[in-house]
């Protein structure tokens, strides 16, 4: 008899030393994905990478988390992985992380409202962090 194999979960956290400007937006490509991007492309050395993001798959399934501050709670988007480059630790660079909905598209917009709302805001992210859980 096999043993059953067990999958644990893999966090990467990602701290944001540094005021980091970074875009949430809908995605609008031909095929028409119905997603979300965090994009930190811009962020330079504003992060840090604590562990490598390498073994990310295309097609697994990713749940991130983004605590920012002035924000009541942690905002989660969860879905898979499309697409992603990272250069591994301490290179300061994650980028491109497509989500596709596992969720409502309602909760999906309350949360990208959200998050546009408190980065379109004059108030500067001094602290914060964007932990993501690979299920």
């Amino acid at each position: 008899m096999q043993k059953k194999e067990r999958r644990r979960a893999r966090r990467v956290r990602l701290t944001f030393q540094d005021p980091v400007p970074c875009q949430v937006y809908r995605p609008d490509d031909d095929e028409g994905l119905a997603g979300v991007v965090v994009d930190l492309s811009e962020a330079g050395a504003g992060i840090k990478v604590e562990e490598s993001t390498r073994a990310w798959r295309e097609g697994e399934e990713i749940l991130l988390r983004v605590r920012l501050p002035g924000v009541l709670g942690p905002i989660r988007l969860s879905g898979e992985i499309r697409h992603h480059r990272s250069l591994g630790p301490g290179s300061g660079a994650f980028l491109g992380v497509q989500l596709i909905g596992t969720q409502s598209a309602s909760h999906y917009a309350l949360q990208v409202s959200r998050l546009k709302r408190f980065l379109s805001s004059r108030a500067p992210i001094e602290a914060g962090e964007l932990e993501s859980r690979i299920i």
